[in-house]
């Protein structure tokens, strides 16, 4: 006779734009975190994994968030909190349950939509410039210090950075390789 598991079932809602998952270590608890804007109300929603049920919160967005800004994206988890790309990164830190924003470089001008990634356990956010046939690759050497990004070039546009090592080494994945292999290059920057 099989091993039947409960499943409870996750249902987003229909118009959720942010999402993310991280761990809360004051509480010792998973969270699934959802925001979504329901007429003109932002609502947001934690699902506990510890106690199996939906927490309610009245964290306040920061504003301006604007309409162009409510599309569907996935939070990336760094030092307790998690984070989405928007015209700037909007936090939420877990333990505190608020949200917060921090800047994007100034000199960063994106051709494409940049994605956010962590590099040796730093924010990180890479583009591609089409015309030029680079990517650009913003690394926040000191977490919620502007003055820390910090700027790589790679004269190659097809890849996702995976490592930043010793500061002078980006480890990256070429996801079309030809052989269907797992391709990896190293950049000396």
């Amino acid at each position: 006779m099989g091993h039947r598991s409960k499943r409870r079932k996750f249902k987003f809602p229909r118009d959720a734009s942010l999402y993310g998952f991280g761990y809360d270590a004051s509480r010792e608890d998973y969270l699934v975190v959802v925001v979504w804007k329901d007429r003109n109300c932002q609502l947001l929603k934690c699902f506990s994994l510890r106690t199996n049920s939906w927490i309610n919160l009245d964290a306040a967005l920061p504003n301006p968030l604007g309409l162009i800004e409510w599309r569907r994206a996935r939070g990336l988890f760094l030092n307790g909190s998690i984070h989405w790309l928007l015209s700037s990164i909007l936090v939420f830190d877990l333990k505190k349950r608020s949200f917060s924003k921090i800047s994007l470089p100034e000199q960063l001008i994106m051709h494409d939509p940049a994605t956010i990634v962590t590099l040796e356990g730093c924010l990180a956010l890479y583009s591609r410039d089409y015309v030029k046939g680079k990517t650009h690759i913003w690394v926040m050497k000191e977490y919620k210090v502007n003055s820390s990004w910090t700027l790589y070039v790679i004269p190659c546009l097809q890849f996702e950075p995976l490592c930043l090592s010793n500061g002078s080494d980006i480890i990256v994945l070429d996801p079309i390789s030809v052989s269907r292999s797992f391709k990896f290059a190293k950049y000396n920057v």
